[in-house]
């Protein structure tokens, strides 16, 4: 009898241990569902760039394109370098969706683009992120400086 019971005990653990335990799939389904609540169908995208890693100079500029029958009325243009805090580049309010970005006004790094449009059709916002892009100024050092024939 007791090998009956033991036996019967193994079994019943052996049977809740395979049992899979994934919590991520509740996770997963209120993502989702905060995603399908979007009434707008606006999408977003950066017509010109800029591309993952690509390193921009000067003056960049920005052009922006729309799919979707919604009507956009404002485009916010905010720049980041840690995704917490964005700074506004421009607020454009028809076309043509274009605006510059003067790279002089940053520190070198690496920052990411966000552009946030109203869609005045279903009043809300759909936001779209830039890939990660490099700002790079480099000033030119002369290290060497020499006159050759000079008579």
């Amino acid at each position: 009898m007791r090998a009956v019971l033991t036996a019967s005990i193994m079994c019943l653990l052996m049977v809740i241990a395979s049992i899979p335990n994934n919590d991520d799939n509740a996770v997963l389904l209120v993502e989702e569902t905060n995603i399908a609540e979007s009434n707008s169908d606006v999408g977003i995208s950066f017509s010109n760039g800029p591309t993952n890693g690509q390193s921009l100079t000067g003056v960049y500029t920005l052009s922006f394109s729309f799919s979707g029958t919604g009507t956009v009325s404002s485009l916010d243009v905010e720049i980041s370098d840690d995704s917490t805090l964005w700074t506004n580049i421009a607020t454009l309010t028809s076309s043509p969706w274009v605006t510059y970005l003067d790279t002089t006004a940053f520190a070198n790094g690496t920052y990411e683009l966000r552009a946030t449009a109203h869609d005045s059709t279903v009043s809300e916002n759909v936001v779209e992120t830039s890939q990660s892009f490099t700002i790079d100024n480099q000033i030119p050092v002369i290290t060497e400086f020499s006159i050759n024939n000079i008579e």
